[in-house]
């Protein structure tokens, strides 16, 4: 059996400014991903989450909204995230008949608290849609936002960079080597 270590156990350990930004880290992406499953990874002393496939909207895909018109049957509106007044791109629509979740569940990002500062990391964070660069690192494929005491965490920004993880995650291995081309093809190769 093995044995479950509790998040607050290993928060527990850090200054509280730091406990309070994973605590903040921990809310949006549970927000954002209701449905991810968050584990204590004590040998990296992060928490890391795992999306299970199916859990995320298709891109174009509707969510049931609030009736615009009284009794007029529940109109679906599609969900869509700010960024900056603008829509961030949701992700590539897959071919004709081939669904792009293929896997049970993927692990997708990380709380990892420092006595200083905090990351939110993402596994692919390279094949990821950017659009308000808010991404740093230069290993060859995580990358992550890093918060400090007092410093701002734009909510609805973070979201969204934890719902695009979770569907870079998703793709198969053959479509993450499609999509590292078509980065390396726009000239993108390691933002």
């Amino acid at each position: 059996m093995i044995d479950v270590i509790p998040p607050e156990a290993l928060l527990a350990a850090y200054p509280q400014p730091m406990r309070e930004i994973a605590e903040t880290f921990r809310g949006i992406v549970r927000r954002a991903l209701p449905d991810a499953i968050e584990r204590v990874r004590p040998g990296w002393r992060v928490l890391g989450y795992d999306v299970r496939a199916g859990s995320l909207l298709e891109p174009g895909a509707v969510t049931p909204g609030p009736d615009p018109v009284p009794g007029g049957g529940g109109a679906p509106l599609v969900r869509r995230v700010p960024s900056a007044g603008r829509t961030p791109p949701v992700g590539r629509t897959p071919p004709a008949g081939r669904p792009s979740v293929r896997r049970r569940a993927a692990y997708f990002c990380w709380i990892m608290p420092e006595p200083v500062h905090v990351h939110l990391g993402f596994v692919y964070g390279i094949l990821m849609d950017d659009p308000d660069r808010l991404l740093e690192g230069r290993i060859p494929r995580a990358r992550w936002v890093t918060r400090v005491p007092g410093e701002d965490i734009d909510e609805a920004r973070l979201a969204w960079l934890v719902r695009e993880a979770a569907r870079v995650a998703l793709l198969s291995p053959a479509e993450r080597l499609a999509a590292s081309f078509d980065r390396e093809l726009r000239g993108r190769p390691g933002d």
